[in-house]
């Protein structure tokens, strides 16, 4: 708590400093002003929580303001950007924030304006790409997020939010190879037997796993391995599908998925998997996991599926779940792909949620 503390009034007293000529009697702007010394703190915090640290998702959170007055301030730094538009770090700024309060769309026009200023700069690359993973279509990210990932990588080697997005873009697209090489250069970074090294080695241990190369590692009992075929929903769960179950852990949820009679040949590439999303964010998904296509199948979706470690899917009251069969194992599915209807259900409901391919959602 004390840190917290002068964490916050360290960027305070900063603030009072820099903006002391607009706090002056007969100031042009004292409301202005009096928002930014507000705000500063604030942004600082989350800032420090965002730039090139997956373990900075695990930090206590600052507290912000709540409606309208974090509209209001948002909008008078919207504004003095707009009359100071060459301003880089205000930007950059002004883009976390809206990304803090989940308006994404301000959020990647605001870090589409600091990658003009900065086109050299890899934070700003990296962060501009995951603006892109969140406004994309639901599972078609941004062809530029690996564009921009790998640039800034190239400059930055070790930025571990880059190193984050990038295995998370492979995995998604289907490359375990490369997503498995950029985690393991993410891991070695990080301080071993902590939370973010945990979640990053459960990613790693399951992308290993579906290329058969698992290896040792802290987090391989919490994985996503292949269910085995032929369980049903009144099987018990191995718990090596379960993810986390210290005391407290959300238990996830058990989803059954079941085919038509009418199944298209598989071959032994094919995968099917089951997608979590936030219904009011989906962009990108909170967390998926990758079956071998056996009817009827079941997992149990827990955090240890999130793919982003800021997004738990415990993090939303409710979840959508839709499952894909994926005839060449590409998650993004395709032409031949099957998919269920999407089922919204809340996250703390007790009973298995079942999802039915339909041969119409080809």
């Amino acid at each position: 708590m004390t840190f917290w503390l002068v964490a916050a009034a360290i960027p305070l007293l900063t603030a009072l400093v820099l903006f002391r000529p607009l706090l002056r009697k007969g100031a042009g702007n004292p409301g202005l002003a009096l928002a930014l010394v507000a705000l500063l703190p604030i942004t600082t915090l989350l800032l420090y929580q965002g730039v090139g640290r997956p373990d900075a998702v695990n930090l206590p959170q600052a507290a912000v303001p709540d409606g309208e007055d974090m509209e209001s301030l948002l909008a008078q730094l919207q504004a003095r950007m707009d009359a100071q538009p060459e301003d880089l770090e205000g930007w950059m700024l002004l883009g976390r924030s809206y990304r803090s309060i989940q308006r994404y769309g301000e959020a990647l026009n605001a870090f589409i304006r600091a990658r003009e200023l900065a086109p050299d700069n890899p934070v700003v690359a990296v962060e501009l790409a995951e603006a892109l993973l969140f406004n994309a279509p639901p599972d078609a990210p941004d062809p530029q997020v690996q564009t921009l990932l790998e640039e800034a990588l190239a400059v930055a080697p070790d930025l571990q939010k880059g190193l984050w997005l990038a295995g998370m873009v492979a995995a998604q697209a289907g490359d375990d190879a490369r997503a498995v090489a950029w985690w393991e250069r993410l891991v070695a970074q990080l301080e071993p037997g902590s939370d973010v090294a945990a979640s990053v080695q459960t990613q790693l241990d399951a992308a290993r796993a579906r290329l058969g190369t698992a290896a040792a590692g802290p987090a391989t009992q919490s994985g996503a391995p292949d269910i085995p075929a032929g369980r049903t929903s009144g099987e018990a769960e191995p718990a090596s599908a379960i993810g986390d179950t210290s005391p407290g852990a959300w238990a996830g949820i058990d989803v059954v998925v079941e085919a038509p009679e009418a199944l298209p040949k598989l071959g032994p590439e094919a995968a099917l998997f089951i997608i979590a999303r936030d219904p009011d964010a989906p962009n990108p998904p909170l967390g998926a996991v990758r079956l071998t296509p056996a009817f009827p199948a079941r997992a149990r979706l827990s955090d240890a599926n999130a793919m982003l470690p800021q997004r738990p899917i415990s993090g939303v009251a409710d979840i959508q779940l839709q499952a894909r069969l994926s005839p060449d194992g590409n998650p993004m599915g395709g032409e031949n792909s099957l998919e269920s209807s999407a089922v919204t259900v809340a996250r703390d409901t007790g009973e298995p949620v079942t999802l039915t391919l339909d041969p119409a959602g080809q």
